[in-house]
C-alpha cells in the first residue's frame, strides 16, 4: 500500500510535503513541486522574508534572496525526493524560515566587499 511505504520512508517529514514525496515520475514530482510552491512554500516565503528583512541592508533586494531561497529551497527538496532516507523536514515552516535567513546572510555578504570598495572611493 502507498501509504504504508510512504509513513515508512518518510515518517519524519511534515506532511505537506506527503504529495511531493509520492511522485512516482519526473513529470509528477516536477507538478507536485509546483503545486508546493502555490499552496505552502511562496507564502511561507513571504513571511520569512517579512521577518528578515528588518536585519537586512537596504540596498539587498527582497527578490533576489526569494529567488535564491526558492532555489535552494527546489534543490533541497529534490535531493529528499530522491533519498528518503535524509527526507526529515519535520518543520516545513521552520525549514523555509531557516533557508531564508541563510539567503540573506548568503547575499549579504555578497554585498559587503563591494560596499566596502564604494567607501573607499
Amino acid at each position: 500500500m502507498l501509504v504504508a511505504a510512504y509513513c515508512s520512508e518518510y515518517a519524519d517529514s511534515d506532511p505537506r510535503l506527503y504529495h511531493f514525496f509520492r511522485a512516482t515520475t519526473e513529470k509528477d514530482r516536477r507538478h507536485r513541486l509546483d503545486e508546493l510552491f502555490r499552496k505552502h512554500l511562496n507564502p511561507m516565503l513571504t513571511r520569512a522574508l517579512r521577518y528578515w528583512q528588518r536585519c537586512a541592508p537596504r540596498s539587498l533586494s527582497l527578490d533576489d534572496v526569494r529567488l535564491e531561497a526558492a532555489r535552494e529551497l527546489t534543490i533541497a527538496l529534490t535531493r529528499a525526493h530522491h533519498s528518503p532516507e535524509r527526507a526529515g523536514i519535520r518543520h516545513l515552516s521552520a525549514y523555509v524560515d531557516i533557508v531564508v535567513r541563510h539567503a540573506f546572510q548568503r547575499l549579504s555578504k555578497q554585498e559587503t566587499p563591494w560596499k566596502t570598495e564604494e567607501l573607499s572611493e
